[in-house]
């Protein structure tokens, strides 16, 4: 019963969101904008190519399959700096509910400041919006460790002055494995009737995101080396392309006795408006500490390029049990 029952779920979920996904990308104007911005430092250091990557807590928020791949227990939080002043801080906690499959809860917060001026343009005064998301997550093995699925609930308030909204949003993904060297990975993110503002309703930023990504270990002795190559290819806003590339290089040592658990170098591109020559890159590293046998805690950091417009920081901290 249990194998007939996983075979319908294959079948049923990708038909669901197929059939949301033609209303989703109807015409319109789209709202919670903040759902763009890329969340952790890994991922967007690896040029936001994390669709078939997933494989930490911070999958929720790119691609839900990814749970069935994480630890048994962990979190963790990011926060970025965004041209002075914006602030944007996201959290995501996963925890192994036995053969059930795995449980991931998050939130991110969005914060910014603005200047209210006369039809003169005279100052009068500073103002604040925000946007807030949390989002509830489940993912599990469906096939072996071959095909994992999952999905993603968001609540979403957003502030606009003085006005507030309110709106939900749906995620689903899935994940392939054929081979321990190979991944792919599909998402489909933000399904949902949109937000309103007096009386416009502006539609989520709705994409259907794929991905791929070639991971190489090699073992050199008391070192793993492990390589991995990453690819994304999207659509959003209504039939706009977008995709991203990444590459991260990680050496692990097997030796218990080093202070550091593993150190990885990351890279990326993300095709976006031109604004200079380096618009759209990401440069990034991380270090993984033990904090005792089976304890880990990691740094990580990345820098995106804005081109002539600035860079953004993002600073990355996660717990793995």
């Amino acid at each position: 019963m249990f194998t007939e029952m996983k075979k319908s779920l294959f079948i049923i979920i990708p038909a669901v969101f197929c059939s949301m996904s033609l209303s989703a990308f109807s015409a319109g104007v789209t709202g919670s904008t903040f759902l763009k911005i890329g969340i952790g430092a890994r991922p967007v250091a690896l040029g936001s190519a994390y669709t078939a990557v997933s494989d930490d807590a911070n999958c929720i928020f790119w691609n839900p399959a990814g749970l069935a791949q994480t630890y048994a227990m962990g979190g963790t939080f990011s926060f970025l700096n965004l041209f002075k002043d914006i602030n944007y801080g996201a959290g995501a906690f996963v925890v192994r509910l036995k053969a059930l499959g795995v449980l991931g809860l998050g939130g991110a917060f969005l914060s910014a400041s603005d200047t209210r001026r006369d039809a003169n343009g005279t100052e009068l005064g500073t103002f604040s919006n925000y946007d807030a998301m949390f989002i509830v997550s489940f993912g599990r093995e469906i096939y072996g460790d071959n095909l994992m699925g999952g999905v993603s609930v968001r609540g979403i308030q957003s502030k606009l002055g003085s006005r507030v909204a309110r709106t939900a949003t749906l995620d689903g993904g899935v994940l392939f494995v054929p081979h321990p060297f190979f991944r792919l990975g599909a998402a489909l993110k933000n399904v949902g009737p949109g937000i309103v503002f007096i009386s416009q309703r502006d539609l989520p930023p709705t994409e259907l995101r794929t991905g791929s990504a070639l991971v190489l270990p090699l073992d050199l002795e008391s070192f793993l080396l492990k390589l991995t190559l990453s690819a994304d290819l999207g659509f959003s806003e209504f039939s706009k392309m977008t995709s991203g590339f990444g590459g991260e290089l990680s050496l692990l040592p097997t030796d218990l006795d080093f202070a550091f658990k593993g150190f990885s170098l990351r890279g990326g591109y993300q095709p976006i408006e031109r604004t200079g020559d380096w618009s759209g890159w990401s440069f990034g590293l991380g270090v993984m500490m033990p904090l005792g046998k089976d304890y880990y805690f990691s740094i990580d950091a990345v820098h995106y390029s804005y081109g002539y417009l600035g860079g953004a920081d993002r600073v990355s901290f996660t717990l793995k049990i």
